[in-house]
């Protein structure tokens, strides 16, 4: 196999790497909004015992933060969805570029059994067997001269064949960036509920400063409520990563079988 396969193969399977590491964090972000909505609860019934101005201001606080896990909840279930399935299709991505490196290597043992009959001085590896265009006037390249009709079928057979699976993979690269780009947009909606979450916490601390007492009780609220946002941002941040490596690799594979800039 050609170190271009070689390299063509490592990029596929990292893709598909970086589509579990994806779904692995997606998974782990479970039960956060029960867990915001448990502080929620928490303060609202912390700030209905002092009963004084602060206290009604903590409830309302308390209220607005309530509300952030009945958004949160569907994106996080959204985002499941959206990393699950880039994951599958990942998965059919593979099996196609499988399918084109068997066949990609089938075509450089015959052209190099061609070649060496002619007593060329010329070998597969310098064709580019991962080029759509080059795939489809193969037998047309003048390193290949005095071809017979039986060579020049099989070539082109072969070649065609490869040619297909090529356009069927980039259709299907092209649909995993779409996922991805998906999985980005929940990712930019959770990171504004959690600054929203955060955003209500300090509310929550400078009102509860004013009290006499229990402002203990509204520190511990507020920083377990900034330890959820921080899980919730770690496990965002690592797939907003994976994604942008992903993204890169991907078009990186499209640009190299369909050989044109405007993929």
């Amino acid at each position: 196999m050609s170190q271009q396969l070689i390299k063509f193969r490592e990029d596929v399977g990292n893709s598909y790497k970086l589509g579990v590491e994806i779904l692995i964090h997606s998974r782990a972000l479970k039960g956060i909004s029960l867990d915001l909505k448990l502080l929620a609860v928490n303060g609202i019934v912390q700030a209905g015992k002092i009963g004084s101005a602060q206290g009604q201001s903590l409830i309302t606080l308390s209220g607005f933060l309530s509300d952030l896990p009945v958004q949160i909840a569907p994106e996080l279930e959204q985002l499941e969805v959206v990393t699950s399935e880039l994951a599958s299709q990942l998965t059919l991505t593979s099996i196609s570029i499988i399918r084109f490196i068997f066949y990609s290597s089938a075509l450089s043992n015959l052209l190099d059994e061609i070649l060496i009959k002619q007593k060329s001085s010329f070998r597969s590896g310098d064709f580019n067997l991962l080029s759509i265009i080059d795939l489809l006037k193969l037998t047309n390249n003048p390193l290949l001269k005095g071809l017979d009709s039986f060579e020049k079928n099989n070539i082109d057979m072969l070649a065609k064949v490869n040619a297909d699976i090529s356009l069927n993979s980039i259709e299907m690269l092209n649909k995993s960036i779409d996922y991805l780009k998906k999985s980005e947009q929940r990712i930019l909606n959770l990171k504004r509920n959690g600054f929203i979450a955060n955003y209500m916490g300090s509310n929550i601390l400078i009102e509860s400063s004013y009290l006499d007492s229990n402002q203990q009780s509204f520190q511990a609220l507020v920083s377990n409520i900034r330890g959820i946002v921080d899980k919730l941002n770690f496990n965002l941040d690592n797939m907003d990563n994976s994604i942008k490596e992903a993204k890169n690799v991907l078009k990186k594979v499209i640009l190299l079988i369909s050989n044109t800039q405007n993929t």
